[in-house]
């Protein structure tokens, strides 16, 4: 549990100082904020998953241990701690597929405002008499 709760502890506070780093603008260009943002994301998923492990483990296995002492069956214990294991897997992935999609969406848009941005301020030249705005 204290190496969760560290672990947990440790990827928030660099996640929130990856986060003032961008909200500070302390970047030099677009490719090193997808940089900060990927990293932003890891130390949040990181954070999650030490979170909901945390609670899954200190909760769910005491109850699984003595619902295999119920059960006479001793064990089961082994088989009920990686129960437990995959359950912290089950709640955790949706959550990172979250996180994902935002960003791509966030990054769709921000392709589509670039596309958008040099067709109009970037012409392209042809047969170098005209321009276009294609």
């Amino acid at each position: 549990q204290m190496i969760l709760q560290f672990a947990g502890y440790r990827d928030i506070r660099k996640y929130q100082r990856i986060k003032a780093q961008i909200e500070a603008c302390e970047y030099a260009s677009q490719d090193e904020l997808f940089v900060l943002q990927d990293e932003s994301d890891k130390y949040l998923d990181m954070h999650i998953s030490a979170m909901i492990q945390l609670f899954v483990l200190a909760c769910g296995i005491p109850t699984l241990i003595r619902i295999a002492e119920g059960c006479n069956n001793y064990f089961l214990i082994p088989l009920m701690v990686m129960i437990a294991f995959w359950l912290c897997h089950l709640m955790i992935s949706p959550i990172r597929k979250k996180i994902k999609a935002k960003r791509v969406s966030e990054r769709a848009g921000v392709a589509s405002e670039e596309k958008a941005t040099s067709k109009l301020f970037y012409p392209q030249y042809t047969y170098g008499i005209s321009y276009v705005y294609a």
